[in-house]
């Protein structure tokens, strides 16, 4: 049970990485884009 349940942690904190990754991006993909529009 105890390698399931880190298991299951790594996930968990895998997904929060990946999540936090793709919000970065698009925060650099509207902020690109809205100096674009200004331009």
């Amino acid at each position: 049970y105890r390698d399931e349940y880190l298991t299951a942690t790594q996930s968990v904190l895998n997904t929060k990485n990946i999540i936090s990754s793709i919000h970065n991006e698009l925060q650099h993909i509207t902020s690109r884009s809205s100096g674009d529009y200004h331009a």
